[in-house]
């Protein structure tokens, strides 16, 4: 058979065939997939149709499902203190929100969505970091399961936002210090001696 251009030949039953990867298989070779038509551009269609598809997922296992194994496989790792806030961290915060998703599914955009609605809900920064902190760990691993399959995702933690001191106004300083030296007590005499 002749090969003209992209792995597309031409057969001695006067078809035109082209070949495109499918697949790959859990050891990483290929799998190929074929179109077969009466012309070299009917096949050239086909197989530029065909390549422009995503390449279906290996792995069927949702994003809950790694949560969990993420959890067994810490249990032996960590204090049992440091398991039991994991623990209530994947099944309250985690998998209500994306244990149903598919790794794949996952990225920036869908975890600063979740940092968002949490700091919404009046949790402190400190602990949506903790939380995404969680959430990198278990990434590492689903990453670790699936191979390059699974890009690598960049997890932006809240900053604190610096809270603005309060300066006592003139007459409230005024109002303090006759009340301190109106009746000089000694446990008021540090609050004094801190002005």
């Amino acid at each position: 058979m002749p090969k003209r251009g992209e792995n597309i030949y031409k057969r001695k039953d006067a078809r035109w065939e082209g070949r495109y990867i499918k697949s790959l298989d859990p050891t990483g070779k290929a799998r190929y997939g074929y179109v077969y038509a009466r012309t070299y551009r009917e096949v050239r269609e086909k197989l530029n149709a065909c390549k422009h598809k995503p390449p279906p997922a290996r792995d069927k296992r949702t994003f809950g499902t790694f949560c969990e194994e993420w959890l067994v496989l810490s249990r032996d790792r960590v204090k049992e203190s440091s398991y039991v806030k994991y623990h209530t961290i994947v099944e309250k915060r985690i998998l209500p929100r994306l244990g149903t998703l598919l790794p794949q599914e996952l990225n920036v955009l869908v975890v600063e969505d979740l940092s968002h609605s949490l700091l919404s809900a009046g949790l402190s920064v400190k602990t949506v970091r903790d939380i995404l902190t969680v959430l990198r760990s278990i990434l590492r691993y689903c990453r670790c399961q699936l191979g390059p399959a699974l890009p690598e995702i960049q997890i932006v933690y809240p900053r604190e936002r610096k809270k603005e001191m309060r300066v006592l106004s003139m007459e409230e300083q005024t109002r303090l210090m006759s009340y301190l030296l109106a009746d000089p007590n000694p446990a008021k005499f540090g609050v004094l001696l801190a002005l």
